[in-house]
């Protein structure tokens, strides 16, 4: 393999004409730094935060924001509504790593969190400085004074979740969201890559810096759809909802200031896209669910690039604006303003459109089409995908229904996949309550069977479809064999393919448990 050229520099971007604001002037880190030198040249370090908003001017809603974060860290203390007095003064290292692993103050501020919140034990945590704190939504103010100190990050992550675990006596799984992270932060937080911007390059670099975070570990991460800061247009956030479709953390999420974004806010067609989108998010859970348990039994990252599962493709090393879900989904995000289409390379093997089951063949490069309704997205040939096809308001909802299994069949014919059941909500499989299938199909018989005999789980899922790409011809007959239902047929219908498309066999109500090991036979 020969030398490789390098990517230009981007272009600097030039300085702000004189007179002009710039971004960093009105960030809130800048903010945050000049309210600290209010408190420390103030009379007894006590500001009155009216006057503060005028002396900085700025809303006071910011200024609350602030004084928030530095009560909760211990560098003021509010004396009243609007006057706080500086702290900083007495804390020193030493007390702020006493307090870190005080998990008992911690679960009274969780208690309060819970009352407040009608008595749920399903409390989640947003920490953007690593603090254990809850609901922190600031970065901790950066000074040049004396009180200097060092918090790690994982403590405080850590320090967060076993208060979390303590509250439901070890039995509620935690959800914890952080910006802020390091090696080993993945064993007890998600993460998203912070304050965005609604532009298009934003959106176009968020597919590498979720690639590279994913092959070092941090596995569970987004980035903010549409943007944090700015207000998109109805074609970007389109997009941007269509790529974090297919991304480990989906999450909207946006600046006080901006303009509200509800989907239904906008046009009818930007509504029916963004909702059609979310509804193929749901779709997919199941997968998503089985990469995630796979990746705590081996660390394999749910979002890969696609050289993870190509080593030798040597075209697919420097390939970042696409990626793989597991090893079944090729993802393609549209990228460019007022693109229609989109390059897309294509590894060896064969591929499946997932809406019209369009066939290509790689390794090759193709310029598909990709109107603003559509994201390229392509279930490779040899796999099989669990998804959930009933619409519900919210994955909680979606906890008993049935399994669609779609299987894609590569060049020899055969494919295979896996599927993982639990409650989704605590740890008791970790107590052996769940169940974890091999899924394959080879010369007509689909088989589905324990891969770990030892997870048990009463789950109410049950088979309700059976889809299968790439097959040639109609079959005959369909047969389901299992111990608890013997052998029967099954209904079926046949879609034809053609030299461009694949055929399609959709097998209707199987209805066998999904607990259970089955065969059904295609002849």
């Amino acid at each position: 393999m020969g030398p490789r050229k390098g990517r230009p520099l981007p272009a600097v971007p030039p300085a702000p004409s004189p007179g002009k604001t710039s971004r960093y002037d009105t960030s809130l880190g800048l903010l945050t730094k000049r309210f600290v030198d209010l408190l420390q040249t103030a009379p007894d370090g006590t500001v009155d935060l009216n006057k503060a908003s005028d002396m900085l001017s700025v809303q006071k809603r910011r200024i609350y924001d602030i004084t928030n974060v530095l009560e909760g860290i211990g560098l003021v203390n509010k004396k009243s509504k609007n006057n706080v007095q500086w702290l900083a003064a007495r804390v020193s290292s030493e007390d702020l790593g006493e307090e870190l692993q005080d998990l008992e103050a911690k679960e009274n501020e969780l208690d309060n969190l819970i009352e407040q919140a009608g008595g749920s034990e399903d409390v989640m945590l947003g920490c953007t400085s690593g603090s254990p704190l809850p609901f922190l939504t600031l970065e901790p103010p950066i000074s040049d004074t004396d009180y200097n100190f060092s918090l790690d990050i994982t403590e405080g992550h850590q320090s967060t979740y076993e208060g979390h675990l303590r509250r439901s006596e070890g039995r509620l799984r935690p959800f914890i969201l952080t910006r802020a992270f390091y090696a080993g932060s993945q064993r007890s937080a998600a993460v998203w890559t912070g304050d965005n911007t609604a532009d298009w390059n934003h959106l176009r670099i968020s597919e590498p810096m979720l690639l590279t975070h994913s092959v070092t570990g941090i596995t569970h991460i987004g980035a903010d759809v549409g943007g944090f800061f700015g207000n998109p247009d109805v074609y970007l956030l389109t997009r941007w909802y269509q790529a974090a479709a297919f991304q480990p953390f989906m999450r909207a999420h946006a600046h006080l200031d901006t303009k509200r974004r509800e989907p239904w806010l906008f046009d009818t067609e930007t509504l029916n896209i963004i909702r059609n989108t979310l509804r193929q998010r749901y779709q997919y859970l199941p997968l998503w669910y089985t990469l995630f348990y796979e990746n705590e039994l081996t660390g394999a990252p749910p979002m890969r690039p696609l050289w993870v599962e190509f080593p030798e493709d040597e075209t697919s090393f420097d390939i970042d604006y696409e990626h793989l879900v597991g090893s079944a989904l090729l993802v393609r995000p549209v990228v460019t303003e007022g693109s229609n289409t989109a390059s897309v390379y294509f590894p060896p093997g064969v591929w499946y459109d997932v809406i019209d089951l369009t066939k290509y063949t790689g390794p090759s490069s193709t310029t598909v089409s990709a109107p603003r309704d559509k994201i390229p997205v392509y279930q490779r040939g040899g796999s099989i995908i669990p998804r959930k096809d009933r619409v519900r308001r919210a994955s909680s909802l979606m906890r008993e229904d049935p399994y669609t299994l779609v299987v894609a069949l590569d060049t020899q014919g055969k494919a295979q996949g896996t599927l993982y059941i639990d409650d989704e909500h605590t740890f008791d499989y970790r107590q052996g309550k769940f169940l974890y299938m091999g899924l394959s199909y080879e010369k007509g018989v689909l088989t589905s069977h324990r891969l770990d005999p030892s997870g048990t789980y009463e789950t109410g899922s049950w088979l309700e479809r059976v889809i299968v790409i790439g097959l040639d011809k109609r079959p005959a007959k369909v047969t389901l064999n299992s111990a608890s239902q013997g052998t029967q047929a099954l209904e079926s219908s046949y879609e034809n393919g053609s030299s461009i498309h694949a055929g399609r066999l959709t097998i209707r109500k199987p209805g066998i448990s999904m607990k259970e090991d089955f065969t059904i036979t295609i002849q």
